[in-house]
């Protein structure tokens, strides 16, 4: 299983795990956008000290970012069939960069010893 797929079969899991209400592409993006939000609110409670926020909940940045994440991924297999990853790959083909092809090679030349 490629890591991809990894990832979205336990975004899956997760939400049914949950019982949550998976969200479709637009309302996922939406979410996103909200997340945003919240990562920099995280952001300024880590590291702008002596700011006042409306309440004292505990910040944590990394958790934020993995929500915009998942989020971002939710929208990009509802709205595409394919990961984020499988996406971005795509466009960088366009911009004459194969990450597949790279990957090959540098696992080659680190499988042979050569940097």
């Amino acid at each position: 299983m490629i890591e991809s797929d990894r990832i979205l079969f336990s975004i899956l899991g997760y939400y049914k795990e949950r019982e949550l209400a998976y969200p479709d592409a637009k309302e996922a993006l939406d979410f996103a956008v909200t997340e945003m939000g919240e990562a920099m609110d995280a952001w300024i409670r880590e590291n702008q000290k002596g700011w006042t926020r409306n309440n004292d909940r505990e910040a944590n940045f990394g958790f934020e970012l993995g929500d915009i994440y998942q989020m971002l991924e939710i929208a990009s297999f509802a709205h595409t069939g394919r990961s984020l990853f499988e996406n971005l790959k795509e466009k960088w083909k366009t911009k004459g960069f194969d990450a597949d092809e790279y990957l090959q090679t540098k696992i080659k030349r680190s499988s042979s010893g050569a940097s």
